[in-house]
Protein backbone atom coordinates (compact mmCIF):
# COMPACT_ATOMS: atom_id res chain seq x y z
CA UNK A 1 0.00 0.00 0.00
CA UNK A 2 1.48 3.65 -0.81
CA UNK A 3 2.62 5.31 2.15
CA UNK A 4 -0.09 8.13 1.79
CA UNK A 5 -2.39 5.64 1.97
CA UNK A 6 -1.40 4.05 5.07
CA UNK A 7 -1.11 7.56 7.43
CA UNK A 8 -4.89 8.39 6.25
CA UNK A 9 -7.14 7.78 9.23
CA UNK A 10 -9.07 4.88 9.59
CA UNK A 11 -12.73 4.00 10.67
CA UNK A 12 -13.77 0.79 11.96
CA UNK A 13 -17.02 -1.00 13.20
CA UNK A 14 -16.37 -0.23 16.78
CA UNK A 15 -16.00 3.54 15.95
CA UNK A 16 -19.51 3.33 14.19
CA UNK A 17 -21.08 1.42 16.94
CA UNK A 18 -19.72 3.85 19.47
CA UNK A 19 -20.71 6.42 17.48
CA UNK A 20 -24.04 5.36 17.77
CA UNK A 21 -23.75 4.25 21.38
CA UNK A 22 -22.46 7.66 22.45
CA UNK A 23 -20.75 10.57 20.38
CA UNK A 24 -19.04 12.43 22.92
CA UNK A 25 -17.40 9.01 23.99
CA UNK A 26 -15.99 8.91 20.53
CA UNK A 27 -14.96 12.35 19.85
CA UNK A 28 -12.93 11.76 23.48
CA UNK A 29 -11.43 8.23 22.52
CA UNK A 30 -10.71 8.57 18.76
CA UNK A 31 -11.48 12.07 17.67
CA UNK A 32 -7.75 13.06 17.16
CA UNK A 33 -7.44 10.66 14.64
CA UNK A 34 -9.39 12.52 13.04
CA UNK A 35 -8.21 16.32 13.73
CA UNK A 36 -11.11 17.03 16.09
CA UNK A 37 -9.54 16.71 19.17
CA UNK A 38 -6.25 17.28 20.99
CA UNK A 39 -5.52 13.94 22.10
CA UNK A 40 -7.11 10.50 22.71
CA UNK A 41 -8.57 9.69 25.98
CA UNK A 42 -7.93 6.40 26.79
CA UNK A 43 -9.44 4.78 29.91
CA UNK A 44 -8.61 1.85 31.29
CA UNK A 45 -10.37 -1.66 30.60
CA UNK A 46 -13.30 -2.54 32.84
CA UNK A 47 -13.62 -6.68 33.19
CA UNK A 48 -15.57 -6.68 29.86
CA UNK A 49 -12.72 -5.88 28.02
CA UNK A 50 -10.32 -7.82 29.47
CA UNK A 51 -12.43 -10.41 28.94
CA UNK A 52 -13.16 -10.15 25.29
CA UNK A 53 -9.30 -9.54 24.67
CA UNK A 54 -8.39 -12.77 26.60
CA UNK A 55 -10.86 -15.23 25.52
CA UNK A 56 -9.84 -13.65 21.82
CA UNK A 57 -6.58 -14.16 21.89
CA UNK A 58 -7.17 -18.19 23.43
CA UNK A 59 -9.39 -19.28 21.25
CA UNK A 60 -7.44 -17.55 17.97
CA UNK A 61 -4.41 -19.60 18.94
CA UNK A 62 -6.92 -22.86 18.95
CA UNK A 63 -7.97 -22.02 15.36
CA UNK A 64 -4.36 -21.48 14.55
CA UNK A 65 -3.92 -25.10 15.76
CA UNK A 66 -6.18 -26.24 14.36
CA UNK A 67 -5.43 -25.17 10.74
CA UNK A 68 -1.63 -25.68 11.26
CA UNK A 69 -1.41 -29.09 12.48
CA UNK A 70 -2.69 -32.19 11.31
CA UNK A 71 -2.52 -33.93 14.18
CA UNK A 72 -4.72 -31.66 16.43
CA UNK A 73 -4.75 -32.56 19.91
CA UNK A 74 -7.86 -30.77 21.31
CA UNK A 75 -6.68 -31.61 25.13
CA UNK A 76 -2.88 -29.80 24.82
CA UNK A 77 -4.46 -27.06 22.79
CA UNK A 78 -7.12 -26.21 24.90
CA UNK A 79 -4.35 -26.26 28.15
CA UNK A 80 -2.07 -24.22 26.23
CA UNK A 81 -5.08 -21.48 24.98
CA UNK A 82 -6.29 -21.83 28.45
CA UNK A 83 -2.96 -20.65 29.62
CA UNK A 84 -2.85 -17.53 26.72
CA UNK A 85 -6.22 -16.42 28.57
CA UNK A 86 -5.12 -16.55 32.57
CA UNK A 87 -1.86 -14.67 30.93
CA UNK A 88 -3.48 -12.25 28.98
CA UNK A 89 -5.98 -11.94 32.28
CA UNK A 90 -2.87 -11.43 34.91
CA UNK A 91 -1.43 -9.12 32.17
CA UNK A 92 -4.10 -7.08 32.30
CA UNK A 93 -4.16 -6.49 35.81
CA UNK A 94 -1.00 -5.86 36.46
CA UNK A 95 -1.67 -2.43 35.05
CA UNK A 96 -4.33 0.30 34.98
CA UNK A 97 -8.38 -0.90 35.07
CA UNK A 98 -11.25 0.51 36.07
CA UNK A 99 -13.28 -0.51 38.58
CA UNK A 100 -14.71 2.64 40.05
CA UNK A 101 -15.08 2.88 43.96
CA UNK A 102 -13.50 -0.74 43.97
CA UNK A 103 -10.47 -1.94 46.79
CA UNK A 104 -7.55 -3.60 46.13
CA UNK A 105 -8.93 -6.49 47.47
CA UNK A 106 -12.62 -6.25 45.31
CA UNK A 107 -9.88 -5.96 42.27
CA UNK A 108 -8.29 -8.65 43.12
CA UNK A 109 -11.27 -10.98 43.56
CA UNK A 110 -12.92 -9.62 40.27
CA UNK A 111 -8.98 -10.80 38.61
CA UNK A 112 -9.37 -14.85 39.79
CA UNK A 113 -12.80 -14.41 38.71
CA UNK A 114 -12.26 -13.15 35.73
CA UNK A 115 -9.12 -16.10 35.04
CA UNK A 116 -11.98 -18.65 36.28
CA UNK A 117 -14.29 -17.30 33.31
CA UNK A 118 -12.16 -16.61 30.56
CA UNK A 119 -10.84 -20.30 30.74
CA UNK A 120 -14.32 -21.87 31.21
CA UNK A 121 -15.15 -20.03 27.88
CA UNK A 122 -12.54 -21.41 26.18
CA UNK A 123 -13.51 -24.71 26.92
CA UNK A 124 -16.97 -23.95 25.54
CA UNK A 125 -15.64 -22.61 22.42
CA UNK A 126 -13.11 -25.55 21.93
CA UNK A 127 -16.02 -27.85 22.33
CA UNK A 128 -18.98 -26.16 20.56
CA UNK A 129 -16.92 -24.03 17.49
CA UNK A 130 -13.53 -25.85 17.12
CA UNK A 131 -14.87 -29.28 15.60
CA UNK A 132 -17.32 -27.91 13.10
CA UNK A 133 -15.49 -24.91 11.63
CA UNK A 134 -12.54 -25.65 8.93
CA UNK A 135 -10.68 -21.77 8.69
CA UNK A 136 -9.11 -20.43 5.68
CA UNK A 137 -8.15 -17.33 7.20
CA UNK A 138 -7.63 -16.22 11.04
CA UNK A 139 -7.67 -12.78 11.93
CA UNK A 140 -7.38 -11.34 8.58
CA UNK A 141 -7.04 -7.82 8.48
CA UNK A 142 -8.74 -5.74 5.97
CA UNK A 143 -8.45 -2.15 4.48
CA UNK A 144 -11.06 -0.66 2.57
CA UNK A 145 -10.01 2.62 0.48
CA UNK A 146 -12.87 5.37 0.52
CA UNK A 147 -12.05 7.73 -2.23
CA UNK A 148 -14.43 10.11 -1.67
CA UNK A 149 -13.48 10.67 2.06
CA UNK A 150 -10.41 11.78 3.63
CA UNK A 151 -10.12 8.15 5.44
CA UNK A 152 -11.23 4.53 4.98
CA UNK A 153 -12.68 1.55 6.72
CA UNK A 154 -10.60 -0.95 8.49
CA UNK A 155 -10.94 -4.07 9.96
CA UNK A 156 -10.11 -7.20 11.42
CA UNK A 157 -11.94 -10.83 10.82
CA UNK A 158 -11.98 -13.03 13.45
CA UNK A 159 -12.18 -16.50 10.89
CA UNK A 160 -13.19 -16.86 7.56
CA UNK A 161 -14.28 -20.00 6.29
CA UNK A 162 -14.90 -20.16 2.53
CA UNK A 163 -17.20 -17.88 2.08
CA UNK A 164 -18.41 -17.50 5.58
CA UNK A 165 -17.71 -14.98 8.08
CA UNK A 166 -17.38 -15.65 11.79
CA UNK A 167 -16.65 -13.46 15.16
CA UNK A 168 -16.47 -14.50 18.24
CA UNK A 169 -18.08 -12.56 20.94
CA UNK A 170 -18.32 -12.90 25.12
CA UNK A 171 -21.41 -11.70 27.16
CA UNK A 172 -22.76 -12.06 30.14
CA UNK A 173 -26.28 -11.51 28.38
CA UNK A 174 -28.68 -13.40 26.77
CA UNK A 175 -28.34 -12.00 22.91
CA UNK A 176 -31.24 -11.79 20.53
CA UNK A 177 -32.27 -13.59 16.75
CA UNK A 178 -30.88 -9.95 15.19
CA UNK A 179 -28.11 -9.15 17.12
CA UNK A 180 -25.71 -10.21 14.31
CA UNK A 181 -27.36 -7.57 12.40
CA UNK A 182 -24.97 -4.78 13.36
CA UNK A 183 -22.52 -1.90 11.82
CA UNK A 184 -19.45 -4.74 12.07
CA UNK A 185 -21.60 -7.53 9.88
CA UNK A 186 -22.31 -4.71 7.19
CA UNK A 187 -18.73 -3.30 7.01
CA UNK A 188 -17.99 -7.09 6.50
CA UNK A 189 -19.51 -7.60 4.08
CA UNK A 190 -19.18 -4.20 2.48
CA UNK A 191 -15.40 -5.33 2.21
CA UNK A 192 -16.26 -9.13 1.36
CA UNK A 193 -18.42 -7.86 -1.56
CA UNK A 194 -15.29 -4.92 -2.43
CA UNK A 195 -13.10 -7.42 -3.38
CA UNK A 196 -14.92 -10.16 -4.25
CA UNK A 197 -17.43 -8.61 -6.16
CA UNK A 198 -20.51 -11.07 -3.91
CA UNK A 199 -21.50 -11.32 -0.49
CA UNK A 200 -20.54 -13.51 2.07
CA UNK A 201 -23.11 -16.31 2.31
CA UNK A 202 -23.16 -15.93 5.76
CA UNK A 203 -21.99 -14.08 8.88
CA UNK A 204 -22.10 -16.00 12.08
CA UNK A 205 -21.58 -14.70 15.79
CA UNK A 206 -20.49 -17.37 18.12
CA UNK A 207 -21.42 -15.83 21.19
CA UNK A 208 -19.70 -17.26 24.45
CA UNK A 209 -22.05 -17.03 27.36
CA UNK A 210 -21.26 -16.43 30.90
CA UNK A 211 -24.39 -16.65 33.69
CA UNK A 212 -23.80 -15.25 36.95
CA UNK A 213 -26.21 -17.14 39.54
CA UNK A 214 -26.49 -17.12 43.17
CA UNK A 215 -23.70 -19.48 44.07
CA UNK A 216 -21.82 -19.98 40.64
CA UNK A 217 -21.00 -18.51 36.96
CA UNK A 218 -22.75 -20.97 34.52
CA UNK A 219 -21.31 -21.04 30.82
CA UNK A 220 -23.14 -21.65 27.19
CA UNK A 221 -22.97 -21.23 23.71
CA UNK A 222 -25.20 -19.68 21.42
CA UNK A 223 -24.28 -19.82 18.03
CA UNK A 224 -26.41 -16.75 15.51
CA UNK A 225 -26.05 -16.24 11.79
CA UNK A 226 -27.33 -14.14 9.30
CA UNK A 227 -27.63 -14.31 5.16
CA UNK A 228 -26.46 -11.10 4.35
CA UNK A 229 -27.87 -8.47 2.11
CA UNK A 230 -27.08 -5.62 0.15
CA UNK A 231 -29.93 -3.93 2.29
CA UNK A 232 -27.22 -4.03 5.01
CA UNK A 233 -24.66 -2.40 2.96
CA UNK A 234 -26.98 0.96 1.68
CA UNK A 235 -27.71 1.75 4.93
CA UNK A 236 -24.00 2.04 6.82
CA UNK A 237 -22.72 3.70 3.81
CA UNK A 238 -24.91 6.56 4.06
CA UNK A 239 -23.95 6.57 8.01
CA UNK A 240 -20.33 6.59 6.77
CA UNK A 241 -21.33 9.52 4.48
CA UNK A 242 -22.87 11.47 7.49
CA UNK A 243 -20.17 10.27 9.64
CA UNK A 244 -17.93 12.13 6.77
CA UNK A 245 -19.45 15.21 6.51
CA UNK A 246 -20.17 16.04 9.85
CA UNK A 247 -16.05 15.08 10.84
CA UNK A 248 -15.55 18.13 8.13
CA UNK A 249 -17.63 20.36 10.11
CA UNK A 250 -16.02 19.66 13.00
CA UNK A 251 -12.27 20.48 11.38
CA UNK A 252 -13.78 23.75 9.87
CA UNK A 253 -15.18 24.76 12.95
CA UNK A 254 -18.49 24.71 12.32
CA UNK A 255 -19.63 22.13 14.69
CA UNK A 256 -18.43 21.81 18.32
CA UNK A 257 -17.36 18.07 18.49
CA UNK A 258 -18.91 17.18 21.58
CA UNK A 259 -22.43 18.15 20.18
CA UNK A 260 -21.54 16.39 16.70
CA UNK A 261 -23.64 13.31 17.61
CA UNK A 262 -25.67 12.39 19.98
CA UNK A 263 -24.57 11.23 24.11
CA UNK A 264 -25.66 8.12 25.41
CA UNK A 265 -29.17 7.80 26.52
CA UNK A 266 -29.25 8.51 30.40
CA UNK A 267 -31.02 5.83 30.83
CA UNK A 268 -29.32 3.36 29.49
CA UNK A 269 -26.57 1.13 30.86
CA UNK A 270 -23.66 2.93 28.22
CA UNK A 271 -24.44 6.48 30.84
CA UNK A 272 -23.18 5.30 34.34
CA UNK A 273 -19.89 5.87 36.31
CA UNK A 274 -19.65 1.68 36.48
CA UNK A 275 -19.05 1.57 32.19
CA UNK A 276 -18.10 4.78 31.08
CA UNK A 277 -14.33 6.27 32.38
CA UNK A 278 -15.53 9.98 30.88
CA UNK A 279 -18.69 10.38 33.29
CA UNK A 280 -16.64 12.36 35.53
CA UNK A 281 -15.76 15.42 33.26
CA UNK A 282 -18.57 14.18 31.24
CA UNK A 283 -21.21 16.94 31.27
CA UNK A 284 -23.94 14.37 29.55
CA UNK A 285 -23.30 11.97 32.09
CA UNK A 286 -26.93 10.71 33.74
CA UNK A 287 -25.40 10.84 37.60
CA UNK A 288 -26.08 7.19 38.17
CA UNK A 289 -23.33 4.90 39.12
CA UNK A 290 -24.83 1.70 37.96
Amino acid sequence: MPENEQERPQLTASMVGMIMKCGPQFIRRFGDRFGIWPEAEIIPPNQSLILGKSVHKATESLLRKKMQDELYDSIVAVAEAGDIARDNVVGEFSGEVYFPGKSRIEISQIRDESIDIATNLVTVYSAEVVPIVSPSYIEYPFVLLLKNFDFDLSGQIDLVEGTSVRDTKTTGSNPGKFAVITPQSAIYSLWYYNKYKSLPTSIVYDYLKYYRGKNNISYSYKEIGALPSKKWIEPVYRRIEQIAETISLCQRGKVDPLNAWSPADSTSWVCTAKYCGYHSTCKFWSGREE
